[in-house]
């Protein structure tokens, strides 16, 4: 079931997002990218981006946080992951469509900047990139988009 994220979450919804970022994205990672990567998912920022406007959709599935997406700017992903042992059951497209949902008719597009791990997820739920390998304090990334209001 999706749900909006209520604070006092933070602590849990940061430790399921580690879990999935250690196994698949952190090898990519060099030393800065881990500390920054680190500091952005400590449970404080998380309760931060909230209060300063982040959209931040939780998927539970018998009352346990096992998928977040989490949106700034109004169409912009910074954080979306699913819990490892959940991979496979549709959480993460679920998420993807109550945004779409959410979005369609006031944005024309959602950004991401994908980890290298994450494209072909992306490309799978209709994101192309919009630009080659970038690297921004250690965080390497595909720039990428998807238009809405398209069938």
């Amino acid at each position: 079931m999706i749900e909006d994220f209520k604070p006092g979450d933070e602590a849990v919804l940061s430790l399921m997002i580690r879990r999935a970022f250690e196994i698949y994205i952190a090898p990519d990672y060099s030393d800065e990218g881990l500390r920054t990567f680190r500091e952005f998912t400590e449970p404080d920022a998380i309760l931060r981006r909230f209060q300063n406007g982040d959209v931040i959709l939780c998927y539970r599935e018998e009352g346990r946080i096992v998928g977040v997406l989490d949106v700034r700017e109004g169409n912009h992903i910074c954080q979306f992951f699913v819990e490892p042992d959940c991979h496979g059951k549709g959480i993460g497209r679920t998420l993807m469509s109550e945004l779409v949902r959410r979005l369609e008719g006031q944005f024309d597009s959602i950004t991401v900047n994908a980890s290298l791990y994450a494209v072909k997820i992306y490309e799978k739920l209709r994101f192309r990139a919009t630009g080659g390998k970038e690297e921004k304090d250690g965080i390497v990334y595909i720039p990428m988009k998807r238009i809405l209001n398209q069938s």
